[in-house]
């Protein structure tokens, strides 16, 4: 049931997130050494970015890097906001609109 969308939703944010995080630094810092604090560092600031979370006073409020990479937040930050929280709400309301529907037929046998 909703579990199970949760899971998936779940699987699909980290993809993105993942995706966008390692785009974003290969772009901003394409020399930076391979270890853990790569990955940490390419986890966290897409994670953030999801809640409108700029890291301004960290970059001194420019983005660093290509001048596409200020096109690629934004419209991360636009589609992490809009299209995932609408995909799950409309995998929620399937969900519920399914058992709903079993209910129904349930409780009239």
């Amino acid at each position: 049931g909703m579990m199970r969308d949760l899971g998936v939703f779940m699987f699909i944010l980290v993809a993105f997130i993942l995706s966008y995080g390692v785009t974003r630094q290969a772009l901003q810092m394409p020399n930076s050494p391979v270890d853990w604090t790569l990955l940490f560092n390419v986890t966290r600031v897409a994670y953030w970015h999801i809640y409108g979370e700029l890291f301004v006073d960290e970059e001194e409020g420019y983005v660093p890097g290509p001048w596409y990479v200020s096109i690629l937040q934004a419209a991360y930050m636009l589609v992490s906001n809009v299209l995932l929280l609408n995909l799950l709400i409309a995998m929620f309301n399937f969900t519920f609109q399914k058992i709903q529907d079993n209910s129904e037929q349930v409780w009239r046998f």
